[in-house]
């Protein structure tokens, strides 16, 4: 039995994924020195921290009711309901177990919109934020985080990388093979391509009540990476049950999916039901 393989990287689970353009709008350099990091956000305003690490946040039982924090790809998102004093949060890098300190304090609502801040560690030498999204990333980064901010960013917010185009889609319209362990439907939305390499964006969609835990070593196909837009699909129904999945391919995506599975057509048995009736 042939078994499918997929490539591992080390982006394949902790790639950062920049939902919006680091070059959209002004961004706030902050370096850690061990010094907590002070940072405000407005109520019912939504204010992106990005640090480029797979973070896990410790959020005080105070805050609970108050905060909402989503950490997706290396950037946190942060959105108060309510106004509330300056409160720690610790901050673990899952893969060193960095904690990194921060003193936050909900404002009450207002116009004026905060810019994104960027956590960086070591000493700050000048970084200008316009200079910071340039493509000194590798290629399959480059092609996942394009991807993300197609179906997740607004339009004003995709990044313009030279040489990404759209290619037709050359895969089916449901991929049965790809998770053949879960009860999810896999389809394929749109495929771009960037040298030799191509990303296709796969839609899940849960189909059990039950929640699903997504893992990259499920997936069945010849990969080079793949990245989930979200680790865990709701039960079938809630608005958690869809998330996006970006799969690299070295070379062609279409070679590097398993083949689907041939059906035969109710004539083709027919046909066949009458060649073994004349035989007896």
């Amino acid at each position: 039995m042939n078994k499918a393989i997929i490539k591992l990287t080390k982006w394949l689970v902790a790639m950062p994924i920049l939902m919006l353009s680091l070059s959209a709008g002004a961004i706030e350099l902050v370096n850690w020195d061990k010094t907590p990091i002070k940072i405000r956000i407005n109520q019912d305003d939504e204010r992106m921290v990005i640090l480029e690490k797979n973070i896990s946040v410790g959020l005080p039982t105070s805050l609970q009711d108050k905060l909402r924090v989503q950490s997706l790809g290396g950037v946190l998102y942060l959105k108060s309901k309510a106004p509330f004093p300056e409160t720690r949060l610790m901050l673990k890098d899952l893969e060193t177990g960095e904690i990194i300190l921060v003193d936050l304090t909900g404002n009450s609502p207002s116009k004026k919109k905060l810019e994104t801040i960027k956590i960086v560690t070591g000493q700050i030498t000048g970084e200008d934020p316009s200079t910071v999204n340039k493509q000194t990333l590798p290629v399959p980064v480059l092609l996942t985080r394009y991807a993300a901010q197609n179906y997740y960013a607004p339009m004003r917010a995709i990044e313009k990388v030279p040489g990404i185009k759209q290619i037709s889609m050359s895969l089916p319209q449901m991929l049965t093979r790809l998770v053949p362990q879960l009860p999810v439907i896999a389809m394929p939305q749109s495929i771009w391509r960037l040298k030799n390499y191509d990303v296709v964006a796969v839609k899940l969609v849960n189909q059990s009540e039950n929640y699903i835990n997504l893992d990259p070593r499920l997936l069945q196909g010849q990969f080079y990476s793949a990245t989930f837009q979200h680790n865990t699909l709701g039960p079938k129904g809630q608005s958690t049950d869809t998330t996006m999945l970006y799969i690299v391919t070295e070379g062609k995506a279409l070679n590097a999916f398993l083949p689907e599975p041939v059906i035969p057509s109710v004539k083709a048995d027919m046909k066949t039901s009458k060649k073994e009736g004349k035989g007896e």
